[in-house]
């Protein structure tokens, strides 16, 4: 029995969305079917049912790390108007993180602020930037 175009539809759409080269989709397609075929066309509806409940999971930690990186590029790119950078033009991140340690309203480095703790560190760079650009 040939898979229904829906299921065929829903895994191309999450691959493409989360960048999965062909390769790699092959390699997903053959485990979920044990080693039966690496086309999606020929798996069985209970085997496209497992790969997309697993696409959605990753799709759901991409978008959950996606939120988390524009909070710090957004971070970053205050730096970089503020000055926080080095001769190269890359952020003096040691600077950043002595900042968030010390002033930070958690005081911890940089990479260690969790998603959920972002935003209020992110309104902090923006009060501080505005400081900045007052005194500019």
């Amino acid at each position: 029995m040939q898979l229904g175009n829906q299921y065929i539809i829903q895994i191309r759409t999450l691959l493409t969305k989360l960048g999965i080269d062909e390769e790699t989709k092959e390699t997903m397609v053959l485990e979920a079917t044990g080693g039966r075929t690496y086309s999606i066309r020929q798996m069985r509806t209970i085997e496209a049912i497992q790969i997309i409940r697993s696409l959605q999971g990753k799709a759901d930690d991409y978008q959950v790390d996606e939120a988390k990186q524009r909070m710090k590029r957004q971070i970053l790119a205050l730096c970089h108007e503020m000055g926080w950078e080095h001769d190269n033009g890359k952020v003096d991140m040691d600077r950043v993180n002595r900042w968030c340690q010390n002033r930070g309203y958690i005081k911890k480095p940089f990479d260690e602020f969790t998603k959920a703790e972002l935003p209020k560190l992110v309104a902090q760079f923006k009060a501080m930037h505005k400081i900045y650009l007052q005194n500019a």
